[in-house]
């Protein structure tokens, strides 16, 4: 039984596999990261998105 050989591809191969997860932009804070939240009466403040942790992006499934 033949071996198959790897062939060297690149940058090319780097492009399309990697471990990384595909990000999608987080529906909680539509890609910001912040959300603004009344802390008093007239007072506003940033904070960060709880679904994405304020970066914004989320996994999403290949399928969708």
């Amino acid at each position: 039984m033949a071996k198959w050989k790897e062939i060297p591809l690149g940058k090319v191969k780097d492009y399309f596999v990697t471990d990384e997860p595909k990000l999608g932009d987080c529906p909680e804070c539509h890609g910001e990261g912040k959300l603004e939240v009344t802390v008093e009466v007239d007072s506003f403040r940033d904070e960060d998105c709880d679904m994405c942790n304020g970066s914004g992006k989320i996994e999403v499934d290949e399928d969708e």
